[in-house]
């Protein structure tokens, strides 16, 4: 654990802002394109996200 003493502040908030951006951005995406591709479902959640309800 010492390399972890040597980040500064910032690169520890770095660290922790690019997976929770890249998991956003993700289910973004999946939520505007590709739900859109997918066949008709039936569970309300993923139907509701295909109607952009």
């Amino acid at each position: 654990m010492r390399w972890l003493a040597s980040f500064d502040e910032r690169k520890l908030w770095g660290c922790l802002f690019l997976p929770i951006g890249s998991v956003f951005f993700v289910g973004y995406f999946f939520v505007a394109v590709i739900s859109k591709l997918l066949p008709p479902s039936h569970v309300p959640l993923i139907s509701a996200l295909q109607n952009d309800w």
